[in-house]
């Protein structure tokens, strides 16, 4: 009888104490998943642009964010986050960024993946062809990165005609619906032929 009663209260403990734990461990799946949502990312980043990004989900959550190309993170709540976009030399090249739950009583553990596809910022410039460097991914480290470089030229479609007299007024050549030359380069003056006069001279 006496080992009767020692089982019996041995079932009854077992059994409170699984239940006990299938209801803790289990205390988030009585409601939705867990969803995060993220918004402030622009379709068309450019190179080191302002971000500002929320980060909402369905529980009352703090998030962090890690990735190897975002560095200077400012957040002041967890759920918003400032930084500035990756810089990139390419015309595009696409970013990831790890986002995961501060896990609380409140909070579930997860994480999400978010990415951020960013072109390289021309400003007024147009390069024709766009030119892109074959080692770019050794432009830029943890501390630095070139930034909005390249080189190519400005596409003119403005035609000249004249007559240039260089370097006296009898060596002269008549030019007629010529193309301008693009996107001058090592430019030098200086008295070269021995005229008195500065000259200039420009090299293509």
């Amino acid at each position: 009888m006496i080992l009767k009663k020692v089982i019996k209260i041995f079932l009854c403990t077992f059994l409170i104490t699984s239940c006990n734990n299938e209801n803790y461990e289990s205390s988030f799946d009585l409601v939705a998943p867990l969803t995060i949502s993220v918004d402030g990312i622009s379709d068309n980043l450019k190179s080191y642009q302002q971000i500002n990004m929320n980060i909402n989900s369905n529980f009352e959550c703090n998030f962090i964010i890690s990735s190897s190309d975002i560095f200077w993170v400012y957040t002041p709540d967890n759920k918003s986050f400032s930084f500035r976009a990756p810089i990139t030399v390419l015309d595009k090249e696409k970013f990831i960024i790890d986002i995961s739950t501060i896990e609380t009583t409140v909070c579930p553990k997860g994480s999400k993946t978010e990415s951020l596809e960013v072109s390289r910022d021309l400003g007024n410039v147009q390069f024709t062809p766009n030119p892109s460097p074959y080692n770019y991914a050794a432009l830029k480290t943890d501390f630095f990165a070139s930034h909005n470089i390249g080189f190519g030229g400005i596409e003119i479609i403005d035609r000249f005609t004249s007559i240039i007299c260089y370097p006296t007024s009898a060596d002269c050549i008549s030019y007629e619906n010529e193309l301008f030359g693009q996107d001058a380069h090592n430019m030098a003056t200086g008295d070269f032929n021995n005229d008195g006069f500065e000259d200039i001279v420009v090299a293509w």
